[in-house]
């Protein structure tokens, strides 16, 4: 994408879906790249608690057990389970198109966003679904998720 492309796709997502520029959580207060703990959806919600990595998911955020935030930074993790929660079904794909839009991830291939900016209450998917729309998605089959060719 040039860098024209680029600025209207950030354009048309943040008139469109204005939660990928929340100053606290979201694709803009993370570094571009998978959940540290599921390796699968990408990161959107820094965590400081005692893990091994510095982000998660939207859906490892809500579901882990694990203590991802330290006790002085509680007002921040409700803050961030509620975000999560309130996610569109699409998140994934809108914080992908996010990372192509600022340049931090780039495509070799023709995208078709206007399924995923015209439907942001998209219903959730599987996993297995989220892995092969985001493989059509990007053009490619090893971006940020592992897919078995067969």
């Amino acid at each position: 994408m040039t860098s024209v492309e680029r600025q209207i796709l950030r354009r048309l997502l943040r008139d469109r879906l204005p939660w990928v520029t929340d100053t606290q959580v979201g694709p803009t207060t993370v570094d571009a790249g998978p959940c540290g703990a599921c390796g699968i959806a990408p990161a959107v919600v820094a965590v400081c608690g005692p893990v091994g990595f510095q982000s998660v998911c939207a859906t490892c955020c809500v579901g882990s057990s694990e203590e991802l935030f330290c006790a002085g930074h509680t007002e921040e993790a409700a803050y961030a389970k509620a975000y999560c929660t309130s996610l569109p079904g699409n998140w994934a794909q809108c914080v992908l198109l996010w990372w192509i839009a600022t340049g931090e991830i780039q495509v070799a291939g023709v995208l078709d966003v206007d399924p995923l900016i015209n439907q942001p209450g998209a219903q959730r998917v599987s996993v297995d679904e989220l892995v092969r729309r985001n493989t059509n998605l990007l053009g490619t089959d090893n971006v940020f998720f592992p897919v078995v060719n067969e």
